[in-house]
């Protein structure tokens, strides 16, 4: 008859489950970092794809209804998307012709303030005036701003052109996105007509066989 093999001793027990829990710490920490950074690095495009998908979801109807106008659904999520962009720019077109019109009266009021400052100026003696460290201090941030222009610049052409192209499969593959959240949530589909087979016929069809089984 052989020995049960010794309990372990509580000490090596709670050394054992502080090191796991100080473990089971240090990956959380990381895998927050991790997920910072990245959310971080891609925060130029989570506005313009939440916006996309927005957007896809108030105009798939659209689309679902020239489909059932048997009109193919990347034809239909093109149109769309021209639809789409002939908006913007005729809203980016009539904001320009707004400030063009305003041009006058903008300018006239860039002229009143600058003869406001220059009578304001006239009595200061500049002569304690540091210009080398306003010089420069203005060229720092004349290049701060530049710099920042064109960051923000890139990044809304990066994320204009990743939403334009999430938003055309959204509309094109509208069907299958409901389709699967439906499987993974359990909720029911949009409601519309999906089908062109109507309720008297879906009936016929199901009350066929329990008739034949019945004779």
């Amino acid at each position: 008859m052989t020995d049960a093999p010794p309990a372990p001793r509580p000490a090596a027990s709670g050394v054992r489950r502080t090191g796991a829990t100080a473990w089971a710490l240090v990956g959380i920490a990381l895998a927050a970092t991790i997920t910072w950074a990245a959310l971080g690095a891609v925060s130029g495009l989570v506005v313009p794809l939440v916006l996309a998908a927005v957007i896809g979801i108030l105009l798939h109807p659209v689309v679902e209804a020239l489909a059932r106008r048997r009109v193919p659904r990347g034809v239909g999520a093109s149109a769309v998307l021209v639809g789409l962009i002939g908006v913007l720019v005729l809203a980016v077109w009539v904001t320009i012709v707004g400030v063009a019109d305003q041009g006058a009266d903008i300018a006239a009021k860039l002229s009143s303030g600058l003869l406001t400052l220059e009578d304001q100026l006239a009595g200061t003696d500049l002569s304690d005036l540091d210009l080398g460290g306003s010089v420069s201090g203005m060229v720092g941030g004349l290049a701060g701003f530049f710099g920042s222009a064109f960051s923000s610049a890139a990044a809304f052409v990066a994320g204009s052109f990743v939403a334009t192209f999430f938003l055309y499969f959204m509309l094109v593959d509208w069907a299958r996105i409901e389709a699967w959240l439906g499987s993974k949530l359990q909720v029911g589909s949009t409601p519309g007509p999906r089908s062109s087979t109507s309720p008297r016929r879906r009936s016929a069809a199901t009350s066929g066989p329990s008739r034949r089984r019945a004779s």
